[in-house]
């Protein structure tokens, strides 16, 4: 690390040698827009609209966040979107990975700068929030199929290790927050009607609107698709409404309530290279026949209260609870799941003069809980004589349950009091220093009369402590720089998930622990509309979590932990508002992650061996990734976008290549996911009618027909790592708006 002690020193230096007497920077950066502006920013002309990221738990502008953010507007959520995956909208943050796996039993994996790569389900290692909800439980995973893109209005990501603020958060936070009503119109009714390739159609319909002291959003929908997979069909309902109301001066509440339902979410699985390449189609016949897939339900709600002592203090309190059931078929077993869980955030903030210095001091505590009932039985199957011509929505009522495997509770509690002092030591110099202590406590007790009695606890605990710095170099430009720690422990899925069968938790399994080094600038060009954002940093990880399959029929992963890996990267980006018709942007992602220390052991005639893989690529993340958009707004209504991303190779297994105890396996090409280019274009146009505004649009995706893997499974058993992406595919939409004119 001395290298980047130096880098850090320079800065330092810099920031000396440009501070001076006057007062003359108060104002720095305050029209800059964020490193990927928003929708709206994008179209506004003659300047840059100032952006406010509420992400790291305090309103500030991005030019004073000593990390790497990204706030997305509407437009880019909404327009021509189908509104069904979230790499339509994520896949143009740099660092961040969004494999849309063609799988909604599984869900998107996001890997925000190597963290969450070992998901095999859903995302690990990133808080996910929703109007200040959390969805990521106290073990650190999070859902994300329940998140309503219809209803979301503006997405923040924060790239980085957040533990300092968040806990179990150690490659950043993405918050999403529900559409709020600005308009002049006292209410405005969306309806949305959509249909593609592969059977999909989605159903939205949302209601919103305001008066004088509240907002509310209300939006429901239905999607369905066959899938371009052999056993991929899916359904999914969401349910989502919002109030907000200013009670008074000092006194602002938000209800916020959620219900998903998944009456079928079937899992094709994984292939291998060979099955990819010539049948990407396809879906093993025994991962058919076990009725793969994921049937869940669930409900969450929440209030937060802000009380406002004055202008320069104030106390933001959430209560909220999730209750989920689920039944999960895989390859040898069933798995039931029926989990409680919630919490209650607690935030303090107050600005004061210390020493002549502008302070702002922030205080809180987090208080989590998550209580699952889990049962595992055999899986039997589908009867043989029905396999043939059994329906989706029948698949879960025709399942075979056997002897029962697992029968226990698990519980997770949290706790995590933190502090944040920002102090602006001159007017072009804010210090940001802060740190969190995380507890977690997990509980097992087993109720399998089973003969041995696998009850039992554990206790992960971690000081994440953070500083750093942001400094306005010029009018338009800022320059940042932090140190920070972070963690992540194991989800109860993964200390719950043995090799040996058995139940109860495993006592092997660490926490990851992570030291983060960033420096980075971003800043905007106001009379060109011109923004940008560069950052790099390194991330040096103990105990880092890797998955691995052993069974050759089973999907089942297992994890233990490797003894330590570097990830460093470089992340860049731009915005250009051309003209008033095209505007563009470009971001591009490197990123090298090796093991630096990882001891593999095997057996070979019967004998223990060793070999360490120390310089070997991290699996799952690419080295380079790069993504172009081009975007058209016409006089007459006439929009259009086209997106171009370029993901390089990555490795499969922690070997990059044959394992050292089957060296002939297969060819090395075959653990390697190859580099590929997607084009996607989309456009539509607009007619209003009075009060009606009537939308025709529609996209291609995949337009030059690539064939290619989305994603991987890391380290799965026999070579099937592989889950294709379709080719060509299409859709079509219509939307209705209707807005009630103001004052009727």
């Amino acid at each position: 690390m001395k290298h980047w002690w130096m880098i850090f020193g320079a800065w330092g230096f810099a920031l000396v040698m440009f501070l001076g007497p006057s007062g003359g920077g108060g104002a720095a950066c305050g029209a800059v827009r964020d490193s990927v502006a928003s929708g709206d920013s994008l179209r506004t002309r003659g300047g840059l609209r100032p952006v406010i990221v509420t992400a790291t738990r305090v309103d500030q502008s991005p030019d004073r966040t000593p990390m790497a953010t990204d706030v997305i507007g509407e437009a880019d959520i909404r327009e021509a979107q189908p509104e069904v995956t979230l790499d339509e909208t994520l896949q143009q943050v740099p660092g961040l990975v969004v494999n849309n796996r063609q799988n909604f039993a599984l869900g998107e994996r996001l890997v925000i700068r190597g963290i969450g790569s070992r998901a095999q389900f859903g995302v690990r290692g990133i808080k996910i929030l929703v109007d200040d909800i959390p969805l990521t439980l106290p073990d650190g995973q999070a859902q994300t199929g329940n998140i309503d893109l219809s209803t979301t209005g503006r997405i923040e990501v924060v790239r980085g290790p957040a533990s300092s603020l968040y806990g179990n958060a150690a490659g950043g936070v993405i918050h999403f927050h529900t559409q709020q009503d600005r308009s002049a119109s006292p209410w405005q009714v969306r309806a949305r009607a959509l249909t593609g390739s592969f059977g999909l159609q989605k159903w939205i319909g949302t209601f919103r609107g305001h008066t004088a002291s509240s907002q509310y959003v209300i939006g429901a929908d239905q999607m369905s698709t066959q899938g371009f997979r052999d056993h991929s069909a899916s359904r999914i309902r969401h349910l989502n409404a919002v109030w907000r109301t200013q009670f008074s001066d000092r006194n602002r509440v938000t209800l916020v309530g959620n219900l998903y339902d998944a009456p079928y979410l079937l899992n094709p699985s994984t292939l291998s290279k060979t099955d990819a390449r010539t049948s990407p189609a396809m879906a093993r016949q025994y991962i058919i026949s076990q009725g793969a897939g994921e049937q869940a339900q669930q409900g969450q709600a929440g209030v937060t209260w802000q009380h406002n002592f004055g202008p320069t203090q104030f106390l933001k309190t959430t209560l909220y609870g999730i209750r989920r059931s689920l039944v999960n078929p895989i390859p040898g077993r069933i798995i039931g799941l029926e989990r409680l869980a919630g919490g209650f955030r607690s935030f303090y903030q107050v600005r004061f003069p210390l020493l002549s210095f502008r302070t702002r001091f922030s205080a809180g505590v987090d208080l989590e809980f998550q209580n699952d009932r889990r049962h595992e039985y055999q899986n039997q199957g589908i009867p043989e004589e029905s396999a043939a011509d059994i329906t989706p929505s029948r698949m879960f009522r025709s399942l075979q349950y056997g002897a029962l495997l697992i029968h226990q509770r698990e519980t997770v509690q949290g706790i995590g009091p933190f502090l944040q002092m920002e102090v602006r030591l001159h007017p072009r110099v804010w210090v940001l220093a802060g740190g969190r202590y995380d507890r977690y406590r997990f509980g097992v007790r087993d109720h399998l009369d089973a003969g041995t009695d696998h009850s039992g606890n554990r206790t992960m605990q971690h000081f994440s402590p953070m500083i750093g710095w942001t400094y306005a170099l010029l009018p338009e430009m800022s320059l940042y720089g932090n140190i920070s720690t972070a963690f992540q422990t194991p989800t109860t899925g993964e200390l719950g998930n043995r090799p040996s069968g058995e139940g109860g938790f495993n006592p092997n399994l660490r926490p990851e622990n992570v030291v983060n080094y960033e420096i980075g600038a971003r800043g905007g060009i106001q009379p060109a509309a011109v923004s940008y954002g560069l950052a790099a940093y390194i991330l040096d990880i103990r105990d880092m979590l890797i998955p691995y399959q052993v069974d050759p029929l089973s999907d089942e992963v297992f994890h233990k932990n490797a003894g330590a890996a570097r990830n460093a990267g470089v992340e860049a980006q731009a915005a250009w508002d051309l003209n008033p018709r095209f505007s563009t942007r470009f971001t591009y992602t490197y990123q090298h992650f090796t093991f630096t220390d990882f001891q593999w052991e095997y057996q070979v005639s019967g004998q223990l061996r060793r070999e360490q893989l120390a310089g070997k690529e991290v699996p799952g993340v690419p080295r380079q990734q790069l993504h172009w958009a081009l975007s058209y707004q016409h006089p007459a209504h006439i929009f259009g976008r086209m997106e171009l991303q370029w993901t390089d190779r990555y490795f499969a297994n922690n070997f990059n290549g044959p394992p050292p105890d089957q060296p002939q396996a297969m060819p090395r090409t075959d653990y390697v996911n190859a580099a590929h280019t997607v084009v996607n274009l989309r456009a539509g146009i607009r007619h209003p009618l009075g009060r009606i505004t009537a939308t025709l649009f529609g996209g291609v995706d995949n337009l030059l027909d690539q064939r290619y893997n989305a994603s991987i499974v890391p380290n799965a058993f026999g070579g099937r790592y592989f889950e294709p992406a379709p080719g060509r595919h299409w859709y079509l939409g219509v939307e209705i708006l209707f807005r009630r004119p103001a004052g009727s």
